[in-house]
């Protein structure tokens, strides 16, 4: 404490002292540093009297409750400030009324605050098709004690088994936010185990889920040589390719295709196909009858289906 004296002390001057109770405290804007500042004359209690507060702070983020003050019966005035950046803060207290009393100044310690995080994690997509390309959606949001988003830091995701990321590493955006995408060759639930890089501080994302994955996505039907003219005699036909599309991870060989017609007279090579090993299969329509027809097709337990219009003529 220093003690700055505004003009020649003698017996009949009131008598400014400070005196630091509380120093080094957190710098996280709640706990607070204290300077017990007394006013007396001749050691007597001055009541009453108003003092100016200045503060000095590197930051600009120290914070007074008020920069004046009275003191109390006893010419007592405990103050108390608060700061959310780790400095030295210098305070000065003087007479609110010109010479009063003498000038106090004495500086306060703000320490570094332990990171604590609070993280909140939001599901953005879930239970999408577990396909190896559909992908669900997690994200962190992640703020410090002062509930402030924690900005430029590097979260590394890990995986549980059958789960894979996008990306391992991801940092924290302007409002905290670390987000990551995955995909599943397998319906089921996962986790993912999100760790705040090198500080041991871990956050388990559950509840992520895939759902079975249809075999296949779609089917096409390719009519031939469209533009000749195929006539009703039983002999001539219209060649109809279809495709089987695959999904990801499913194989589209093998697979059945049904085959209908609006018609009583028409009839297909066969009423049921089955694709090659490229997804393929091939059907022949002939028609004893001049007449326009509509071969649908369907797969995939009839989630699935093609439809072509053919024209028979005379």
């Amino acid at each position: 404490m220093n003690n700055i004296v505004s003009r020649a002390d003698n017996e009949s001057v009131m008598k400014l002292t400070s005196a630091i109770h509380v120093n080094n405290s957190p710098a996280n804007g709640t706990d607070y540093n204290a300077i017990l500042f007394a006013v007396t004359r001749n050691e007597v209690p001055c009541p009453g009297q108003f003092i100016h507060f200045s503060v000095y702070s590197p930051s600009g983020n120290a914070t007074l409750p008020s920069p004046y003050a009275e003191t109390d019966s006893n010419g007592n005035f405990l103050l108390k400030i608060t700061n959310t950046v780790a400095e030295d803060v210098l305070i000065v207290a003087a007479p609110a009324i010109s010479d009063a009393f003498n000038s106090t100044s004495d500086t306060l310690k703000f320490s570094q605050v332990e990171e604590l995080y609070n993280i909140q994690v939001t599901t953005l997509v879930n239970k999408s098709a577990a396909d190896g390309t559909s992908q669900n959606k997690v994200q962190l949001k992640i703020n410090n004690a002062l509930n402030k988003p924690v900005t430029n830091k590097l979260v590394q995701f890990l995986p549980s088994t059958g789960l894979t990321l996008r990306d391992r590493f991801v940092l924290t955006d302007s409002d905290g936010v670390a987000a990551v995408s995955c995909t599943a060759l397998a319906e089921g639930d996962y986790f993912i185990s999100a760790e705040i890089y090198g500080e041991n501080v871990v956050q388990a994302i559950t509840g992520i889920s895939f759902t079975k994955s249809s075999e296949l996505s779609g089917l096409s039907g390719y009519v031939l040589n469209n533009t000749l003219q195929v006539s009703a005699d039983g002999v001539e036909y219209w060649e109809i390719v279809y495709f089987l599309k695959k999904s990801a991870r499913d194989i589209n060989a093998n697979k059945e295709i049904s085959i209908v017609l609006n018609s009583v007279t028409a009839y297909p090579s066969k009423r049921t196909i089955i694709t090659d090993d490229t997804g393929m299969a091939t059907l022949y329509v002939y028609n004893t009858v001049a007449e326009s027809v509509v071969v649908s097709a369907y797969a995939d337990n009839d989630n699935l289906v093609a439809r072509n219009k053919i024209v028979f003529s005379s």
